[in-house]
């Protein structure tokens, strides 16, 4: 996404400086490359859709009204290439100021909250990427403490600031454009992903596009400095300064590039990351065998029960390694725990591992049953009752259960109830072989003609449904002929 951002505005002020010359030409240029560029990187990821805004802010600060176009036809462009967008992309962050209780009950916490929040992380993604330290960064950390209330002392000054700095640099945008483009751009940047979208809220990579304003201000007033004697001060300042950047680069790629120590060093880093330990739990397993990989899950759900949900990927382990141990313990303690941890994406990829495990080998105690067991009973804790994502997964999995043993009218019925929270292509793909091998012909290809009618909006996400559709109609015309019919009889 920041490659085609970055691609885009190069475009753009390629084609901006041709204004001068052939006014029409740039113009038509320049709105190639924001299209293209926003389009691009918007299917890459969300955060593509910024590169409009980024572009009004260059033009608002740093870059002059062009003299060979119309000041009335420069405003109309302006409207619908770059004011448009923001104003769409306000409305699209106004229609999340109001959570859903199955957001709340995901998050816990409201948009208000996240927004009082971000303000502080803001500053801490400011402070690291301009004197951070390798041991510092990453991607495991710790999640920051949620604010509650504006006249918390550091949500209070981290708001102030932030709103005086906003305040300032729209009002002397032109006075003093290196200043306004450095604070403008990075609020902008942060738009979508620290604002009130209900994301987890803190991950370092969303600073890649927002830091470039700020360097680009700190760079430029440095090297354009009217003093000689400052400017080679600054001439200075700037290398040392990326000299230092390249440094911690260095020495953070040196420990990310020996996976098994940075998983060590992030989990007694940041012992309180889920992620962190089941990483170092995983290179444990590989290289010291599973009692010590148990035993990093098992202290760490000790002393942080509200993750206790990892006791899902200790089970697995047990099962692996030492199948016939009784594992009824592990199990008592996972139907006690799960109706009260945390929301994760990490307990349905758990679930799913823990169900091969359980088909693929004989576990004392543990089988199919005892998955779907436990996937009810973490359907059953408020976080999860409500969530699209693990209500299809729930429902998969019972479809899967009941296809694995024959049942393909149970089969038909639990992907039914997933479709009601969301239609991927492998749902289509077991709901038409269930059908097939029911010998419902006729239901499978009204079923897939339905779902032509709702394929994804993404163009290649798009092609690739029609593909697997087109690749089921064939598998029911075959299974048609084998049975004797003529197909669509």
């Amino acid at each position: 996404s920041a490659l085609f951002m970055l691609l885009g505005l190069n475009g753009y002020l390629f084609a901006r400086a041709k204004v001068p010359k052939r006014p029409k030409k740039a113009l038509l240029k320049m709105s190639a490359s924001l299209v293209a560029g926003t389009v691009l990187a918007t299917l890459c990821k969300e955060s593509g859709l910024l590169l409009p805004v980024l572009v009004l802010v260059l033009e608002a600060t740093v870059l002059e009204r062009p003299g060979s176009i119309k000041a009335r036809d420069w405003r109309i462009w302006q409207f619908i290439f770059l004011v448009s967008p923001l104003v769409l992309l306000l409305a699209y962050l106004a229609s999340w100021l109001d959570y859903s209780d199955a957001v709340l009950a995901k998050r816990d916490f409201n948009a208000w909250e996240r927004l009082l929040t971000e303000t502080r992380v803001l500053w801490i993604y400011l402070s690291k990427a301009l004197v951070g330290i390798p041991s510092q960064l990453g991607i495991y950390q710790y999640p920051p403490t949620v604010s509650h209330s504006l006249f918390n002392p550091a949500t209070f000054f981290a708001s102030f600031a932030w709103f005086a700095l906003l305040f300032a640099s729209i009002t002397w945008r032109r006075r003093y454009p290196l200043f306004a483009v450095a604070v403008l751009w990075y609020l902008a940047g942060h738009l979508i992903e620290s604002t009130v979208v209900p994301l987890e809220l803190y991950f370092e990579h969303r600073n890649y596009m927002p830091i470039i304003g700020p360097l680009f201000g700190l760079s430029s007033f440095l090297l354009r400095q009217p003093d000689p004697h400052r400017r080679r001060i600054a001439g200075l300042l700037v290398p040392v300064l990326a000299i230092v950047n390249a440094w911690f680069l260095y020495s953070f790629a040196n420990l990310s590039g020996d996976p098994s120590l940075a998983a060590r060093y992030w989990a007694n880093a940041y012992p309180g990351s889920p992620r962190a330990v089941l990483t170092m739990a995983t290179y444990r397993l590989q290289e010291e065998g599973p009692e010590p990989a148990l035993q990093s899950i098992d202290s760490f759900v000790t002393a942080y029960p509200e993750h206790a949900y990892l006791r899902i990927s200790e089970l697995n382990l047990l099962c692996q390694f030492v199948p016939e141990q009784d594992h009824r313990r592990v199990i008592e303690d996972l139907e006690r725990k799960l109706p009260t941890v945390a929301y994760t994406h990490l307990t349905t990829w758990s679930l799913r591992e823990l169900l091969q495990t359980a088909e693929k080998t004989i576990c004392n105690g543990v089988d199919s049953a005892t998955v779907a067991s436990l996937a009810k009973t973490l359907r059953n804790n408020p976080r999860y009752t409500d969530q699209p994502v693990y209500n299809l997964f729930y429902y998969k999995t019972l479809a899967y259960i009941s296809w694995e043993q024959g049942d393909d009218d149970a089969t038909i019925e639990h992907l039914r109830q997933a479709i009601a929270y969301g239609q991927p292509s492998d749902v289509n793909v077991m709901m038409v072989m269930a059908m097939g091998r029911a010998g419902k012909f006729s239901a499978a290809r009204d079923f897939i003609d339905d779902a032509e009618t709702i394929g994804p909006f993404h163009p290649v996400k798009a092609a690739m449904w029609r593909r697997d559709l087109d690749s089921l109609r064939k598998y029911i015309r075959n299974l048609e002929k084998s049975a004797g019919k003529q197909p669509g009889g």
